[in-house]
């Protein structure tokens, strides 16, 4: 602030000095003290500066079709099945009306997540939650990345966060978003709280 204040006084000094005076007979006395203000003029580079937004971005896809994963049925009883996606083997258990991927977090590219899920709906698909059709790989993918999205937020030690880590994909789930799930949840732990006891 002092340097701007002298440099708007330098030019005033210069022209008020090139006068002659004589100081010597002047009496001298404290200045008078205004405040100055100067339009703020942005100091502007050559090119033209941009702002760089970071934003979150998933990972690239790796499948091309259902084929890629090379499901296959570990022990023949149409029940345990193992797949390949990003050089790791996962399995997926299937119960009637119900596939659970184990550590289906690891897996994050939306796309290959709905390729994985037209796998498991090509062996056995689910029914949809009104019991009237099946679900698509669409809608199946939906509640994975909603558990995806739960098991990023919930704390280390948060007991959801166990059960997060595995999708179960079943009719109950069709079309929940993530707040629903945690509702309905919310809703399943507090009557275990409230059992009267006797």
């Amino acid at each position: 602030m002092k340097i701007k204040y002298f440099l708007l006084c330098v030019p005033f000094v210069f022209s008020v000095g090139c006068q002659e005076i004589n100081l010597s007979s002047a009496e001298i006395s404290a200045p008078e003290t205004s405040e100055i203000s100067a339009p703020v003029i942005p100091q502007t580079s050559e090119q033209a500066q941009t702002e760089t937004v970071i934003q979150p971005t998933e990972p690239a896809s790796l499948l091309q079709s259902p084929d890629d994963i090379n499901i296959y049925d570990a022990d023949g009883m149409g029940e345990n099945y193992i797949f390949s996606y990003d050089n790791q083997n996962f399995q997926a258990f299937y119960s009637y009306d119900n596939w659970k991927i184990i550590d289906s977090y690891k897996i994050r590219n939306n796309d290959d997540i709905k390729i994985i899920c037209q796998a498991l709906k090509d062996i056995h698909p689910v029914h949809s939650a009104d019991m009237s059709g099946y679900r698509d790989a669409d809608d199946m993918a939906y509640e994975w990345i909603q558990h995806n999205i739960a098991y990023d937020v919930l704390p280390d030690d948060s007991e959801w966060k166990s059960s997060a880590k595995d999708v179960d994909i079943n009719p109950d789930d069709q079309n929940k978003n993530l707040y629903d799930m945690f509702l309905e949840r919310q809703d399943i732990f507090s009557s275990y709280s409230e059992k009267p006891s006797f």
